[in-house]
């Protein structure tokens, strides 16, 4: 359920207010379609030879429509950037969002647009509905392993790339991951759990209205 109280006047998909945001799925499309190897296939390589190049016949096309997809990809990009910059709100939000290492302009697009909920919900609620949250398998007197399913996956998927690299350069996440790793945990376990302290100090840092602090992070 959304939000009706709270700082940010932003409800989940509110297209109505802000059309131009109907741009948002568009980059994700072509991303997902179009690899960066620069094969375009919306459901597997078609006419490819059994060296998997396409005909001679077919790679002036192919090579054509990959250009017009780059070209279009890079406008929706600066579209999006330019209603993201006009807006007040969205750009405090974005700044924020912006001055935590780790975070780059991807996933702060991610956030804003896919997750308006972020600042509105307790750390609790929002791990559960990015899909970060561990989740029993339990049957009767079987205790199942703790995993993480269900929620938004492309907010999960990028927050996920963004937490490489802030185990790397955010010395918060970064002290955290080695801490976890050095008590025996492994990698992806690890991993999860900063993915689900970065979403929480995100969300603590947005429900404040607080830049990103390494000496004093905020609790949500």
């Amino acid at each position: 359920m959304p939000s009706t109280h709270g700082p940010w006047p932003i409800l989940p998909r509110q297209f109505d207010r802000c059309p131009d945001l109907c741009l948002t799925p568009r980059p994700t499309s072509f991303v997902h379609y179009w690899h960066g190897d620069g094969n375009w296939s919306p459901c597997g390589p078609p006419n490819r030879t059994a060296s998997g190049v396409p005909p001679p016949r077919l790679q002036t096309d192919i090579q054509a429509h990959i250009t017009w997809l780059t070209t279009r990809l890079a406008a929706l990009d600066d579209d999006l950037d330019t209603t993201l910059r006009t807006s007040p709100v969205w750009r405090e939000r974005e700044d924020l969002l912006r001055s935590v290492p780790g975070i780059g302009p991807v996933c702060t697009r991610t956030l804003l647009l896919d997750l308006p909920e972020l600042g509105t919900l307790s750390r609790q609620r929002l791990a559960a509905l990015v899909g970060v949250a561990p989740l029993n398998r339990d049957s009767g007197t079987l205790r199942g392993s703790r995993t993480i399913w269900g929620g938004r996956a492309p907010v999960r998927a990028t927050l996920y790339m963004s937490t490489l690299v802030a185990v790397r350069y955010n010395p918060v996440l970064k002290a955290f991951y080695e801490r976890l790793r050095a008590a025996g945990k492994v990698a992806k376990v690890a991993l999860t759990a900063c993915m689900r302290k970065l979403l929480t100090i995100l969300n603590a840092m947005v429900n404040h209205h607080t830049p990103w602090h390494p000496e004093e992070v905020p609790s949500a």
